[in-house]
């Protein structure tokens, strides 16, 4: 299987650093059955969903992009499978924003791809921009709190997630 390594990776970043909105969807560790990444760029729409939007509605906005022959490419949020299910009412959080966002896909003519196990792609690129390849390092590095300390804080998370 192959990697996005230099120069497609060097390449890649050099074109997405003015991009204001991608999404990349890279599969970092390909399987048979998953071996593809895929870069969208430059979004013709974007479809925002928030808590208290006609759920339906949404998803028909949505549906009516694909069967137009467009790519969507987002997220949706926990609470926003939660909501379609009925399983739970989500009320608005009073915020200076408006109301919480619970799902945001943009829609996109196309995805740019990289084949994990061909090495084959079509990803845009820039061409004159490089990596630097200083020699970096972290040296000095200390904790915060001693082991026990951390032992009793990692021990409460765990209580929480048991909980």
């Amino acid at each position: 299987m192959y990697s996005i390594q230099d120069p497609v990776q060097g390449n890649l970043l050099g074109f997405l650093q003015d991009k204001k909105e991608f999404v990349f969807l890279d599969t970092s560790r390909p399987l048979t059955e998953n071996t593809q990444s895929f870069l969208f760029i430059e979004p013709i729409n974007r479809i925002v969903c928030r808590v208290g939007d006609d759920l339906e509605k949404y998803l028909d906005d949505l549906q009516r992009y694909l069967q137009s022959g467009h790519f969507l490419a987002g997220w949706a949020g926990y609470e926003f499978g939660t909501i379609l299910e009925g399983k739970i009412d989500v009320k608005p959080k009073s915020s200076a924003c408006g109301k919480d966002v619970i799902a945001d896909f943009g829609v996109f003519d196309r995805p740019y791809s990289f084949n994990h196990e061909t090495g084959e792609n079509d990803l845009p690129h820039c061409s004159t921009f490089s990596l630097d390849s200083g020699d970096y390092r972290i040296t000095n590095l200390r904790s915060n709190m001693d082991k026990e300390r951390y032992l009793r804080a990692l021990e409460r998370v765990q209580d929480y997630i048991a909980a």
